[in-house]
């Protein structure tokens, strides 16, 4: 059996809002896949789109579980916390040329399922969105990225 030694009680606020968020993301990807793999399937109408919306979900589905997992098993890298802020803006930038790939084609098709599929896609940028300037606020605002301040009489090298 495999023990995670993570304590609700004494997690921090931002690390639990952080664990639903990367859940909702993880989520709202895996069901454009599956609504747009069915487009596929179904018929050649818009493939390419399709495609497209099913790589930067599977990107953004990969990118979920890595970010959970570093929310249960920390790495206390300023490069890893940087290059992870940077791909969330990518992925955030990314969904927002699938939103406005399905954009084109709102209006000229009228079934549910694409319009289903619409709604999520616009779903994912707000949730990359806000992932992405929470973490930039985190980012800027903090002293420090991680621990605490060296005591005033360490020599640092």
């Amino acid at each position: 059996m495999i023990s995670i030694n993570f304590y609700w009680k004494d997690a921090p606020t931002s690390r639990i809002v952080h664990l639903i968020q990367v859940s909702l993301q993880f989520l709202a990807a895996i069901i454009v896949i599956g609504i747009n793999a069915s487009d596929i399937a179904n018929g050649p109408t818009n493939t390419g789109i399709s495609v497209f919306a099913i790589v930067i979900a599977t990107l953004s589905t990969v990118t979920a579980v890595l970010s959970a997992l570093d929310i249960f098993y920390p790495i206390p890298s300023r490069l890893w916390l940087l290059w992870n802020l940077f791909w969330q803006w990518v992925l955030a930038f990314a969904w927002v040329g699938v939103v406005a790939a399905f954009g084109r084609r709102y209006f000229q098709n009228h079934t549910t399922r694409f319009h289903v599929a619409a709604g999520f896609n616009v779903a994912n940028l707000v949730l990359w969105l806000l992932g992405s300037v929470y973490g930039t606020m985190l980012m800027c605002f903090r002293r420090k990225l991680g621990g605490k301040m060296p005591p005033d009489d360490v020599e640092l090298r």
